[in-house]
């Protein structure tokens, strides 16, 4: 059995910043660092829209789980 989920070392370079719609992204049992997830071309921008997800989810009186702000984006 391997040790990581399905080995992604990396992902297309303009993923982040193209993918308008992208807002959760999991990268679990993965190579990939946080660090090299947040260096991509793009980080900024994912991490707005996901951050604007959770501000209209606060707007609207939705309860966030325990994990709140880190949903998606833990390793």
């Amino acid at each position: 059995m391997l040790p990581f989920g399905n080995w992604i070392v990396q992902m297309p370079l303009n993923l982040l910043r193209e993918c308008k719609s992208l807002q959760t992204i999991s990268l679990h049992g993965n190579p990939i660092s946080m660090d090299q997830f947040q260096q991509m071309d793009g980080f900024k921008d994912f991490e707005a829209r996901r951050k604007q997800k959770f501000d209209k989810q606060i707007d609207s009186n939705v309860i966030i789980s325990s994990k709140g702000l880190d949903e998606g984006v833990d390793l």
